[in-house]
């Protein structure tokens, strides 16, 4: 099983490569070519993730997102959701900390 999934991950990179490489010949965003996140800090009271693949985890003080790449955790105080759309999430609050764990 682990054989599979390795080779798995092998094919996904090399896809993953080509795809960059396209990307930058044709002069388009990467997140738009390889389905990545995209994620905007505006000041220390917005975040907005884009690309993503649910909610993990919600409380008023962390709130974690699933993406392609890893799990955007994003931390501070009063937070809250103003918006959940199929293509991107915005987190409103006092933000101290964004970061993304593989």
């Amino acid at each position: 099983m682990k054989r599979k999934q390795v080779k798995n991950s092998k094919i996904y990179a090399k896809t993953q490569a080509v795809k960059a490489r396209i990307s930058e010949y044709a002069e388009l965003p990467y997140d738009v070519l390889l389905n990545v996140p995209k994620i905007t800090i505006t000041g220390d009271i917005q975040v907005a993730v884009e690309n993503h693949q649910g909610i993990i985890e919600y409380t008023q003080n962390r709130i974690r997102i699933n993406t392609i790449i890893g799990v955007v955790a994003i931390d501070g105080e009063e937070m809250n959701i103003k918006n959940i759309l199929a293509e991107e999430i915005i987190v409103l609050g006092s933000i101290s900390r964004v970061e993304v764990v593989k």
